[in-house]
Parts: structure tokens; C-alpha cells; sequence
């Protein structure tokens, strides 16, 4: 059982690493290429820079928010889990 448990964690965890990863990427994305990023909105839907602007600061927080409450959360309780269950002895 706590062999299942470890693997759970360990794949939630990397899924966590690699979401923050992606969050880093789209930020930094975001930061230096803002402008060009509401022109190709407003070329391609036309939707004005500042609503653009808002539709990416909720997108990405969105990202962090799902980060935290799928990935960290569930990665701290298996983990606490695993360490108040007794170890089994071979």
C-alpha cells in the first residue's frame, strides 16, 4: 500500500515540477512580450489590449491557483500520509 501511495506522490509531484516549469515559461513569455501579444489578439479577434491583458493575468492565474490545489496539496498530504503510516518490515 505504501509502495502505491509513493508512486501517486512521486507522479503528482513531477506533474508539479514541470506545471511550475510552465508557469515560469508562460510569465516570463507574458513579460517580454506583452505588446506583441495584445496586437496579435487584437489582429486575430479583435479584442483591445487592456481586455487581452486581463484575459492573460487570469489565465495565468488560473495556472498558479490549479498548481497549488491539484498539485501541492495532494503531493503534502500523500507525503504526510505515507510518513504517519508504519513502515512495513521485510
Amino acid at each position: 500500500m505504501i509502495e502505491n501511495l509513493t508512486l501517486i506522490r512521486n507522479i503528482l509531484f513531477k506533474w508539479f515540477i514541470m506545471g511550475v516549469a510552465y508557469y515560469l515559461l508562460v510569465v516570463l513569455i507574458y513579460i517580454f512580450c506583452k505588446d506583441f501579444y495584445a496586437d496579435m489578439m487584437e489582429m486575430l479577434f479583435m479584442i483591445e489590449p487592456e481586455e487581452s491583458y486581463e484575459i492573460m493575468v487570469s489565465f495565468i492565474a488560473m495556472i498558479k491557483i490549479s498548481l497549488i490545489l491539484l498539485g501541492l496539496f495532494p503531493v503534502l498530504a500523500l507525503h504526510w500520509t505515507i510518513k504517519t503510516l508504519p513502515q512495513e518490515t521485510k
